[in-house]
């Protein structure tokens, strides 16, 4: 009965057609990612866990928040960036339908937004991270940053509020460089010396998010 209990502590069956829609986000995703996706591959463990640390990061939220639309999308976000975590670790790339798929995720939070009387702050975001980003390229060059990891901050930047993304931006290069000085101790070498940057972003979205939903009560 305790195990009962908990379970129904945790699970709003008030909100279930949520639930649905949660399933469904994660379903279409893992859908165009296994059939459209032909160059990139991860074992379907990884894809298991991925699934497994998103309803997680879903029932968490909710047990510090409460369950909405808004939520969701974070969660499945969260699903998708651990997916291409395992993809970065493996290929050191991306392909353009990932970016696709994140920005549209990221666009859906930032319509959200709008009905939160907050989109100016999220349109401010997006212009100080690409503003950030373009300057760096055109004086020191964005490849020495990671193109792809670069572009999928670009394209998250409309999801947060402005102060939360500069948060998050330093947060993952934080997390980056802390990986890239255990991976050098690991290996004793800077020679070909790369970071899954992706892994830090997804760490770091994780993180400011939690803030966020935890600022909000």
């Amino acid at each position: 009965m305790e195990y009962l209990e908990n379970f129904y502590k945790y699970i709003d069956f008030q909100n279930i057609y949520v639930y649905v829609i949660y399933f469904l986000e994660i379903f279409a995703s893992l859908f165009i990612l296994n059939f459209f996706d032909k160059r990139f591959k991860i074992s379907f463990k990884y894809q298991v866990f991925s699934i497994i640390t998103s309803v997680l990061s879903l029932l968490y939220i909710t047990s510090v928040y409460k369950l909405n639309i808004e939520v969701t999308i974070f969660s499945t976000m969260f699903l998708l960036l651990m997916y291409f975590s395992f993809i970065d670790i493996k290929y050191y790339e991306l392909a353009n339908l990932h970016y696709l798929l994140i920005g549209l995720f990221s666009l859906a939070g930032f319509i959200f937004s709008i009905f939160s009387g907050t989109f100016m702050l999220h349109i401010l975001s997006f212009i100080a991270v690409f503003g950030t980003f373009l300057a760096f390229d055109k004086f020191i060059g964005i490849e020495k940053l990671g193109g792809a990891d670069v572009k999928v901050m670009m394209v998250m930047a409309v999801y947060f509020e402005i102060t939360d993304v500069l948060y998050f931006v330093l947060m993952t290069f934080l997390i980056s460089t802390v990986i890239f000085v255990l991976e050098r101790i690991v290996r004793k070498t800077f020679c070909d010396l790369q970071v899954p940057m992706i892994v830090s972003i997804c760490i770091s979205f994780f993180i400011t998010t939690e803030g966020y939903f935890i600022n909000l009560l």
